[in-house]
């Protein structure tokens, strides 16, 4: 697979994550700042992003297909309880509400 350069990552700025993720800013300082310090993220103009090296490392590798298999368990799951996943989404909101 392959990763599109830094250049064409979409930067995003700590506001932004803190207001999509619902948490303070200060937090969200504190988390990137420990991110930046371990090379997760790199600042660039126009915010932050994850360097096509990170993303492309074995430790992230594994990460993504781990979670990508847990996802894929819990659709299964769903579907063996009666879950109709086909609908707009109102069904599983339901289901989790």
């Amino acid at each position: 697979m392959r990763l599109p350069p830094d250049e064409l990552r979409r930067p995003v700025t700590g506001v932004a994550l803190a207001a999509t993720l619902g948490i303070p800013n200060e937090t969200v300082r504190r988390k990137v700042k420990g991110l930046i310090e371990q090379g997760l993220l790199v600042r660039v103009d126009g915010g932050l992003i994850v360097p096509t090296q990170v993303m492309a490392s074995e430790k992230m590798t594994r990460l993504t297909r781990a979670s990508f298999l847990n996802l894929r368990r819990l659709f299964i799951q769903l579907r063996r309880i009666g879950v109709d996943l086909s609908d707009d989404g109102a069904e599983l909101e339901a289901a989790v509400a």
